[in-house]
């Protein structure tokens, strides 16, 4: 098993403001996972067994990606929580994703320089969609 990212990671990371959610250090996991749920690239059999309801609410927007990844996953992106083709792309890609994130120029809460103040929204998801569109092309070629 290959763990991707784990919020904890985040939260406990020196240069994490203390003064935000802890939720915040899995911004950036969700929009992966998101996009990666989107495009077919994320394992949904389990979700689809243990928690169909959960699933359910998540497909038509109940809830977000951000909200339904802390709480079925707990903040942790493993290999198994995606298809073959998807760990694969995530084995290659991941840490320069990181990096990519920290380059975007994403909405930030008020009184933040650090992307770990990263709004949860739409506009933000965006540009994180249009970068792994083109890093997953590239991976394919």
């Amino acid at each position: 098993m290959t763990a991707y990212d784990k919020s904890k990671w985040h939260f406990d990371a020196e240069d994490f403001p203390q003064e935000l959610s802890t939720d915040q250090g899995t911004v950036h996991i969700a929009f992966f996972y998101r996009w990666m749920l989107e495009h077919q690239l994320a394992n949904t059999t389990v979700i689809e067994e243990d928690d169909p309801g959960l699933y359910e609410q998540l497909m038509i927007g109940e809830i977000t990606a951000l909200d339904f990844f802390i709480e079925f996953y707990d903040g942790v992106l493993i290999d198994e929580d995606l298809t073959e083709e998807g760990a694969a792309f995530a084995s290659t890609y991941y840490d320069a994703y990181l990096t990519d994130y920290e380059n975007l120029p994403l909405q930030l809460f008020d009184g933040y320089d650090s992307l770990y103040a990263a709004i949860y929204n739409e506009e933000n998801y965006a540009l994180v969609a249009r970068l792994l569109e083109g890093k997953f092309k590239a991976f394919l070629k």
